[in-house]
């Protein structure tokens, strides 16, 4: 993640990433296969969001066409058991 620095105005900064922007917004995004290596910085990032702040509600957005292999659904159910866990993921947008 990367953090944009605040100098001077508004016109004279660099433009904040993605990344920083889904961040700071709380939303989860889901943009590729899933894959073992995807699911897991995937569930990091609610873990620790829910660790920074149990109170606010984290959004979920999934534009992703499923698993690679036919049967491997292990990743899709850690995703689905993360989300059932996390109480706070209060909306999942597809």
């Amino acid at each position: 993640m990367v953090i944009p620095f605040l100098r001077g105005t508004a016109f004279e900064q660099p433009p904040p990433d993605l990344a920083s922007f889904l961040y700071k917004n709380r939303i989860v995004y889901l943009g590729m296969c899933l894959v073992p290596s995807v699911t897991e910085l995937m569930l990091a990032e609610f873990l620790y969001l829910q660790y920074e702040d149990a109170e606010k509600p984290i959004y979920m957005y999934i534009n992703s066409t499923g698993t690679t292999k036919v049967g491997a659904s292990a990743p899709l159910i850690a995703t689905y058991d993360c989300c059932y866990r996390n109480e706070r993921v209060s909306e999942t947008s597809f």
